[in-house]
């Protein structure tokens, strides 16, 4: 059985894909339950099956690719009933049907071009965010699995499903610890404040705590200084007694001072928080991304469609299509 060299982290057998039940160290997550969440998440993914794992898989591929997909659905198998069984037209039923299969033709084209092209571009984009070339979506503490994916194919074209999965995670476990270690020695003469730990999410919460508290008129009575200075200073109390209680149970397990176990602790929920900042960051990118290079290759679309949708139905409905042809010859000589 294969084990992960990364100690801190459950790790997923490649040969029998079991979780080892036993973490080799006290995993420290804070407040924000970085690691745990992670680890959690990967033990529960690997045990799904059936609907439930096909859900997860759907919430994970959100964007710009999901929605052309969706939307290619609809396109093929809804709209074409629509407009054959429509009980308000005034065509024939051949005439409907020809009319209909444009549907389905027309995802085919949009799901070859528009899907095609935002994959390799996403791919390209994970690429410079794994190389650390996006200074706002700088991944290199955690590189995305498709960039890991092509590099461990090159390396190995002939490695089973197991073991990919398996080396991806390790890499990045790897990439994880090396970002611990030099935040570490960065921070090595102090910090990080616990400013640089406080999520947007836990702002915008502790925000709404403190306007309960305070009442929204007597909030509206402070300056934005004020303001933001009470919603910094609650939000940090809140992490520094969470902290210092996961610190406590680190030190005392581990045996090493209170101290170095809190800096353990901020220094992991800070690389987290930055992890969590730039996959926001690079998630927003591709779709708004996305949407415009699904708009550039409308024209390419529909060129396809009209050159290939007249073509195809000659093959699968000669008779329907020649109908088509001399009604549009006559209509043209009526004009």
């Amino acid at each position: 059985m294969k084990t992960s060299n990364v100690t801190n982290k459950p790790f997923i057998s490649a040969t029998n894909q079991t979780f080892s039940k036993n973490l080799n160290k006290k995993v420290s997550f804070g407040c924000s339950k970085y690691t745990t969440s992670r680890a959690l998440k990967k033990e529960i993914s690997k045990n799904l099956d059936g609907l439930p794992k096909t859900l997860v898989n759907l919430g994970k591929n959100t964007g710009e690719i999901m929605s052309i997909l969706v939307t290619a659905v609809g396109t093929a198998f809804v709209a074409p009933l629509f407009i054959a069984f429509n009980p308000l037209s005034k065509e024939d039923k051949e005439t409907t049907i020809y009319s209909a299969l444009r549907q389905p033709i027309s995802a085919v084209i949009a799901v070859a071009t528009q899907v095609g092209i935002n994959k390799k571009f996403n791919n390209w984009i994970d690429k410079l965010a794994s190389e650390g070339k996006l200074d706002k979506a700088d991944l290199t503490s955690q590189p995305q699995k498709t960039y890991l994916k092509s590099i461990i194919k090159k390396e190995n074209p002939k490695i089973t499903k197991e073991d990919l999965r398996y080396e991806i995670e390790t890499r990045q476990d790897k990439a994880f610890d090396t970002a611990i270690k030099k935040t570490k020695e960065a921070y090595k003469n102090g910090g990080p404040t616990w400013e640089e730990l406080i999520r947007p999410k836990m702002y915008k919460d502790t925000k709404s705590e403190l306007i309960k508290e305070l009442g929204q008129e007597e909030f509206k009575k402070l300056s934005a200084k004020d303001a933001n200075n009470k919603i910094i200073q609650k939000a940090a109390d809140k992490l520094k007694k969470c902290f210092e209680t996961e610190a406590s149970e680190i030190a005392k397990s581990r045996k090493i001072q209170l101290e170095e176990a809190l800096q353990e602790v901020k220094i992991e929920n800070l690389v987290g928080t930055q992890i969590k900042n730039a996959q926001t960051v690079l998630k927003n990118f591709k779709n708004y991304a996305g949407i415009g290079l699904s708009l550039a290759m409308l024209p390419i679309s529909c060129s396809l469609l009209n050159w290939a949708y007249p073509r195809i139905m000659e093959k699968i409905m000669p008779e329907a299509t020649a109908k088509k042809h001399l009604k549009e010859a006559n209509n043209e000589n009526i004009s």
